[in-house]
């Protein structure tokens, strides 16, 4: 597991992050709008988006795949999307890792 907490897909399973301090390797998924896209537009989406995560029927399709649901919201989505550059920008160079 590398996900920073339990999941039920993988009952009695623990996190890496309990051998390994802070350890985390998350795969996600996100809606993304255009650049550009009204933020009225952005807001109506986003809204209908929660409102389905929300739903326990939903939530339980989800975790049937084994992933956990995280409804954010665009200001949310968008923080976690720049600390993702920004660490894995540290980690490459740190590495010397080089397009091919």
């Amino acid at each position: 597991m590398t996900s920073p907490r339990e999941t039920p897909a993988l009952p009695g399973v623990p996190p890496l992050g309990n051998t390994i301090p802070n350890f985390q390797l998350l795969g996600w998924y996100a809606l993304f709008a255009p650049a550009g896209t009204p933020d009225a537009v952005v807001s109506v989406l986003s809204q209908h988006l929660q409102a389905a995560l929300a739903d326990p029927a939903v939530q339980k399709r989800i975790e049937n795949f084994g992933l956990i649901p995280f409804p954010a919201g665009s200001a949310e989505l968008k923080a976690y999307v720049e600390s993702e550059i920004a660490k894995w920008s540290e980690l490459i160079k740190a590495a010397r890792i080089e397009p091919e």
